[in-house]
Formats: structure tokens, sequence, C-alpha cells
């Protein structure tokens, strides 16, 4: 739950990674971003950065950034997909 929406995975929403080939044109994706009414970004706790040091193997230093954060779409009609483009 994010301010008052559920949350949940989606994944037969997700679009084919191959897109379009080359014989049927180019295809274009628009996003409107807008807080709480269109597409924005959400995190869970913010950065946490961890120093490990330096390595036993090799001399360089470690750092360990971790940071859960993902997109969130409030308004389907916030994304939009034009394909079939041609030069």
């Amino acid at each position: 739950m994010y301010a008052g929406i559920p949350l949940r995975v989606v994944e037969d929403a997700v679009l084919p990674a191959q897109g379009v080939d080359g014989a049927d044109g180019h295809e274009i994706f628009a996003v409107k971003f807008g807080p709480m009414s269109d597409v924005c970004g959400i995190q869970n706790g913010g950065v946490r950065v961890t120093d490990i040091g330096e390595l036993e193997t090799k001399p360089v230093y470690r750092t360990r950034i971790e940071w859960y954060c993902g997109l969130a779409c409030f308004n389907p009609l916030s994304i939009a997909r034009l394909k079939g483009i041609k030069k």
C-alpha cells in the first residue's frame, strides 16, 4: 500500500522484449510524469550505503549501495506506445 493505493505485480502487462522489427517500422514511447497523478518514482526507505572496505584479493575498495525503487503508474492514460513508424 502506498498513499492509500494498493501495489501489486502485474506481470502480464510487460511488453515483449523484441519490440517491432525493422520491416514493421519503429516505435516511440511517451510517458507523462506527475506526482500521485501520472507516472512517478517510488522508493522504500531511501538509499542505504555500506562501506565494505578494501578487498583482501586486490587493492580496491568496495561500497554496497541498496536502493529499493520503482515506477508507479497512477493513470493508465499516462503511458502510450506508437508503433509501426515508417521513415
